[in-house]
């Protein structure tokens, strides 16, 4: 499947997401039924890599079925196996890339692309503090300057 002339060619993507795997599944069925050709699973909603897989197996192989947000390449192995046709990312990240030609499915970065802080929330989670330099964290002074710790100034009357 050729992501960018699909686009071209339908002009629309739809998304699902949701809480209820059973619902999106439903969703997306309907979708493609009304004529939709390119449709979107979350992997932000529940047992999304399920939905894929179920709804590839009710739609076919041609169908353009894809998986989103899309952030490690663990998930974009994951969607591949389940049967996505593309992968569209919010942000950067080279193992996506890898990840996508190793699969031979295409890739999109969406939105804005807020690379920066996808990275920086995935350092806070190993335990690293984003924005504080690694000298200051092992000497253990990763707090703002005393100047900038201080409250709101008060008003004079």
């Amino acid at each position: 499947m050729n992501l960018l002339e699909a686009l071209h060619t339908h002009r629309l993507l739809a998304i699902v997401r949701g809480p209820d795997p059973e619902a999106a599944l439903a969703a997306v069925l309907v979708l493609a039924e009304s004529g939709i050709a390119l449709i979107e699973v979350s992997l932000t909603g529940a047992d999304a890599l399920g939905t894929i897989r179920r709804a590839r197996a009710a739609l076919g192989p041609g169908f353009g079925l894809g998986a989103g947000t899309v952030l490690t390449a663990e998930d974009a192995r994951a969607a591949a196996d389940a049967g996505a046709a593309f992968l569209v990312t919010p942000a950067l990240a080279p193992s996506l890339g890898e990840a996508a030609r190793r699969a031979a499915i295409p890739g999109s970065a969406a939105g804005p692309l807020p690379t920066h802080p996808v990275r920086a929330g995935r350092r806070r989670r190993r335990g690293r503090r984003p924005g504080v330099p690694a000298a200051r964290r092992r000497r253990g002074r990763g707090r703002l300057p005393a100047a900038r710790r201080r409250g709101p100034r008060r008003r004079p009357r």
